[in-house]
């Protein structure tokens, strides 16, 4: 990270988030979920939430756990023969220190390693705008406002009528006969209800708001995965050979005209292995990410950097790993980090920016966690299988951390501030819980406690993050979410009769 900071980046665009990931499906573990109903979410474990899993889907088979039969297409990624081959070298790796191969890590077992496939149509980004916006565009009950942001919700007494929003310079109120959802991810769904009234009222108060609601856990409860990228391993050194100059234009042909090449795959960043560090049960506290930068490579290591936003000194270091080898990186990611953080108003300006305090590694097991990670790295990389790309590895520098022995425990826990960074994967600032949980926002039918035409459906109200990426949990939190108000409505209409 940069000057302390990491890069928060948020989906304002036709299909959110879906619209600007990584495209990589992935549910979670079983285990997750069954907490979210232990913590007082009645219908949220997983035996309830598999059904919405599979209802999303369209995943070309039908069992258990999968469908074919849902709007959100899923496929695997294709192959080139290079990055193939490093794939099951790295199977056949974490094989040799105790992780088995699993086909399907969305499946009941979580734990292993192994090819996840991706929200893909066609060998093209599936985001949820395509997949569930498209098909319906034309229905006359349907209407996308485009550059508008939320100002505020209006709110009469303690029920919330609509929302306020600026558009090219006005602005403009829109009422809802119903509800309103607010669904603006975990950075903005709370800036909306504290800029609302709906939050700490010492909080709100200083900023010269007016308290609807006094909800202290409005913006706390900020949770993300936290992946370490820093230990480099440069592969056949003396062999690898650099790429051509042309390499990214013939790819975009092939792209182009057949829908594969590296353009239509995304190397081996689609193997995944999920580790449990210490006990070896069915349930992860690391996933792996896994990324491979040719050797001379002119775009993906210069996207990692700015995605990183790594302080230059440390770049430099990258790039000139890469200019002498082809660069694995094996990348232990938190899954379930201690350290809570929070999002804060900046100023009463619904244009301002919020205050975004990730509180990484704030909880020293935290470290701990990250700092087995590596070492597992490392051990993959010392088995029979690597050796066919003999591993170096090589250790990035910096003037603090030079004060300790190189690749000791002191020196990555040193290095984590310098290159543990976000995935992307911000939840938990709208926490669903009792009204007895003095941080929950909204209840488990995602009502906002305390105040009547309003829920929050989105990763924000996650209790607890999910062993994974958080893309399509949220689709599925979402489908859920089509079937609470349905209920609520369609018992209204029958109360009314």
């Amino acid at each position: 990270m940069n000057k302390g900071q990491c890069v928060f980046p948020r989906g304002k665009v036709l299909g959110g988030s879906s619209s600007i990931n990584a495209m990589l499906y992935v549910r979670g573990n079983p285990a997750d979920y069954d907490g979210w109903e232990k913590l007082g979410n009645p219908g949220w474990g997983y035996d309830q939430v598999l059904p919405y899993f599979r209802k999303l889907e369209n995943y070309g088979k039908d069992d258990k756990y999968h469908s074919s039969k849902g709007p959100l297409s899923v496929s695997n990624y294709t192959s080139d023969e290079n990055s193939q081959g490093v794939k099951t070298l790295l199977f056949g790796g974490f094989g040799e220190v105790g992780v088995p191969f699993n086909s399907d890590v969305s499946g009941g077992d979580q734990i292993g390693i192994g090819q996840v496939p991706g929200t893909l149509h066609k060998g093209t980004r599936a985001n949820t705008a395509k997949m569930y916006l498209n098909p319906i565009k034309d229905r006359p009950n349907l209407k996308v406002v485009k550059h508008a942001h939320v100002d505020r919700l209006i709110i009469e007494g303690t029920k919330v009528v609509g929302v306020s929003i600026l558009r090219n310079g006005k602005t403009i109120k829109v009422l809802a006969e119903k509800e309103v959802v607010l669904s603006a991810g975990a950075i903005n769904s709370p800036q909306i209800l504290l800029l609302s009234g709906i939050g700490a009222k010492d909080d709100l108060e200083k900023l010269k708001i007016g308290v609807i609601h006094n909800l202290p856990g409005v913006g706390k409860n900020l949770q993300d995965h936290l992946l370490f990228p820093g230990a480099p391993f440069l592969l056949n050194k003396e062999t690898s050979q650099p790429l051509s100059p042309q390499y990214l234009m013939d790819e975009l042909y092939k792209y182009l005209t057949t829908q594969k090449g590296v353009f239509g795959s995304i190397g081996i960043t689609d193997s995944m292995a999920f580790v449990d560090s210490i006990s070896n049960t069915k349930v992860p506290d690391l996933q792996y990410h896994f990324i491979l930068f040719p050797r001379q490579d002119q775009y993906l290591m210069h996207e990692f950097l700015r995605c990183g936003n790594f302080v230059p000194d440390i770049a430099q270091q990258f790039i000139e790993f890469g200019s002498i080898s082809h660069v694995l990186l094996m990348v232990p990611t938190l899954l379930q980090p201690k350290s809570r953080g929070l999002v804060k108003l900046n100023s009463n300006n619904p244009q301002d920016p919020p205050i975004i305090v990730a509180n990484y590694l704030e909880n020293s097991e935290d470290a701990d966690v990250l700092l087995r990670g590596v070492r597992i790295s490392e051990k993959v990389a010392k088995t029979a299988h690597l050796s066919h790309l003999k591993p170096e590895q090589d250790f990035l520098k910096t003037d603090e951390c030079s004060s300790f022995e190189t690749g000791s425990d002191e020196y990555w826990i040193c290095m984590f501030k310098y290159l543990a960074t976000s995935v992307y994967h911000a939840a938990g600032t709208c926490k669903m819980g009792p009204s007895t949980d003095k941080l929950a926002v909204v209840d488990s039918t995602l009502k906002v406690h305390g105040i009547t035409g309003l829920r929050v459906v989105d990763a924000s109200i996650m209790p607890v993050i999910v062993r994974g990426n958080t893309n399509v949990p949220t689709i599925m939190i979402a489908e859920k979410a089509a079937d609470l108000i349905r209920e609520t409505w369609s018992e209204s209409r029958h109360t009314e009769l």
